[in-house]
């Protein structure tokens, strides 16, 4: 058997072909990065001339971007998603007694690492008698359903369109179709996208929602995300049911045979969770925006975005999502890639909604259109909106323009990407506070014995006032929280108080618990006006004290986990981490032992920040004994 062409020069005369016929995306041609192909990473982007900080490294135009408004445009696919949009509100109104009136495909939709309440079956979860339970993200498909679903159904559906025109390149490994093909599959026109689902990754199986059963067992063993891997796929097995359904509804069985099974569906998922990215559109007042401002800002990028408005969106950007990533946002070669920069300067009079609300002229492409896949009749008028990414800093010639997808500890880089890094400064332990535990085990929980005029009637009431403290608390006040990271540089997912943390534990974990464990004495003066004390500062040596056993206990329970499950210590760990560097080397970083690596990497991560918080709290305990 022959292998197959390479794909990147037929995407590259595609993307191009875009760039040309968009106005403001013309002028920056030749770009000045261009991807390049990493035997041990994949594709990556590559400066071709010195890079100065400020300069325009690259531009996509929006004609390539895939979004669920793009897939609105297709007549039939719209039912899809309508269908799709009536089920997930359905299922809002079921569970929450009410829905979202404006029904808006790309709602409340989160970035990378934002903090919604994304609680996993709880039949995954451990059983555990502790003060808390470790907290992991549900991942955002399970977050966004409306929008995400959306996107990776539109993905599967323009895969199936592509093989059935002959791609020799698909990113899927779905088995080969079947001739004769049934009439509506045979009839589906060839996919705007075809370049691109060519160098789409065929499969991920460095990620754990790829691994077998017996994989995520022993590699995840005692850890948090062996049961979110697990509750993950069970999420995404409910939502490919219901998903194949609709599809094969509306386009028919055949369809949905042929190209939204659960391989599939799970490889278009992968796509989406490893390539989207959060985007808004912005306007500018002239179709011949420059390509930069010159002061190394993107064009209309001067004000922060919120990645949790409502106008965001999410999308795939081919060439885009060719860059890697880059530990921190200070070592990233270019800075957000979040915009769409649309002119306004055309009556929309005369012009089409895309679906986002940017007006464009009727425009028709012509036979000398430079792309070599021509697009279907219904996106006939190209999009004039670009992205631009300018430099945050210098690259020379050759080397590699990285990305910050943001700052992420590595059971994100894990379950999201596929890959950990080593000694990542972002790595923590997320813990969810057990609030009943606390109350139903009285104010003496985790602290030194109460005195003795403390009795059970004096506890029970004592509790009652602290249950109804904490809830007005989580309301009101920045401090009090559920969930919190543990970790030296655990704020970005956690905790917002990263200036006054004590040591790898957050002080909004030290308040809250102040809260939690107080006694009927330390609570008999508080009232709504007072919370804020537990803020300020310790209330009484015996509480700050029963803080740091919590604490303790918290980081106790997980090692116990990882003891049991897994047999050895920390350093047996870290010895069984570098002999699997050591083989993936060897092997060239073959993606079996490369998933081994990555999964020490998350478990010890993981022990050694439990390891620092024990530290801490020894040394913490030590310091209110003297």
């Amino acid at each position: 058997m022959t292998s197959p062409a390479n794909p990147l020069p037929s995407f590259l005369s595609w993307f191009d072909g875009l760039c040309a016929i968009n106005a403001s995306t013309a002028q920056s041609l030749p770009a000045a990065v261009q991807p390049a192909w990493d035997p041990a990473r994949g594709f990556c982007l590559l400066a071709t001339r010195n890079i100065t900080q400020g300069d325009l490294a690259f531009c996509v135009p929006e004609d390539a971007v895939i979004t669920v408004q793009r897939a609105r445009e297709d007549q039939e696919f719209a039912k899809v998603l309508e269908k799709v949009r009536e089920a997930r509100r359905e299922a809002e109104i079921e569970e929450n007694g009410n829905g979202d009136d404006d029904g808006d495909a790309h709602g409340d939709a989160e970035n990378e690492d934002a903090e919604l309440d994304r609680s996993a079956d709880a039949d995954c979860k451990p059983n555990t008698d502790t003060a808390g339970d470790v907290d992991m993200d549900v991942d955002r498909l399970i977050a966004n359903p409306a929008e995400d679903d959306g996107l990776v159904l539109f993905l599967l559906y323009e895969s199936l369109k592509a093989r059935v025109h002959g791609s020799s390149h698909r990113g899927t490994e779905a088995p080969p179709l079947v001739e004769p093909l049934p009439p509506s599959v045979a009839s589906l026109p060839d996919s705007f996208w075809t370049p691109y689902l060519a160098i789409l990754p065929r499969s991920f199986p460095t990620s754990p929602v790829y691994w077998s059963d017996e994989d995520l067992d022993r590699r995840l063993a005692g850890s948090p995300l062996l049961w979110q891997a697990r509750a993950v796929l069970d999420n995404l097995r409910e939502n490919w049911t219901a998903a194949r359904e609709i599809v094969a509804g509306v386009l028919g069985e055949d369809v949905a045979k042929e190209g939204f099974e659960w391989d599939e569906f799970l490889w278009a998922y992968m796509v989406v969770q490893t390539r989207a990215y959060k985007v808004k559109r912005s306007y500018s007042s002239s179709s011949s925006s420059p390509a930069s401002t010159g002061n190394g800002a993107a064009t209309g990028a001067s004000t922060p975005l919120d990645f949790s408005s409502r106008d965001m969106f999410l999308c795939l950007m081919p060439f885009a999502d060719f860059a890697n990533h880059s530990v921190t946002a200070e070592t990233a070669t270019v800075g957000e890639i979040c915009r769409i920069e649309t002119p306004r300067d055309t009556s929309s009079a005369h012009g089409e909604d895309d679906g986002s609300g940017a007006p464009h002229p009727k425009r028709r492409r012509t036979s000398e259109s430079p792309t070599s896949h021509p697009a279907p009749q219904w996106q006939a008028a190209p999009k004039r909106g670009v992205v631009r990414a300018v430099a945050k800093q210098a690259k020379s010639a050759g080397e590699e323009v990285v990305i910050h997808y943001n700052d992420l500890a590595n059971w994100q880089l894990l379950l999201y990407y596929g890959f950990t890094l080593p000694d990542n400064p972002f790595d923590r332990v997320n813990v969810d506070l057990d609030v009943d535990f606390f109350v139903s085990s009285g104010s003496s929980a985790g602290s030194d014995a109460l005195d003795e005029d403390e009795d059970d009637e004096q506890s029970s009431d004592t509790d009652s006032k602290k249950l109804l403290l904490f809830q007005i608390a989580l309301d009101s006040h920045s401090w009090c929280r559920i969930d919190h990271s543990l970790g030296p540089l655990a704020s970005s997912s956690g905790s917002s108080d990263s200036s006054t943390r004590l040591g790898p534990v957050p002080h909004s974990l030290i308040a809250t618990l102040r809260l939690l464990v107080a006694s009927p004495g330390e609570l008999a003066d508080d009232t709504i006006h007072t919370l804020d004390r537990f803020s300020s500062g310790p209330i009484s040596p015996r509480n700050e004290r029963a803080v740091v056993d919590a604490v303790a206990a918290l980081v106790d329970a997980l090692e116990a986990s990882y003891v049991a499950a897994r047999d050895c210590s920390v350093q047996e760990e870290q010895t069984r981490l570098d002999e699997a560097v050591r083989a993936a080397e060897s092997s060239g970083w073959d993606p079996q032992t490369a998933a081994e690596v990555y999964a020490l990497q998350y478990v010890v991560g993981q022990r050694v920040v439990c390891n620092e918080v024990r530290r801490w709290a020894v040394e913490r305990r030590a310091e209110l004994e003297q």
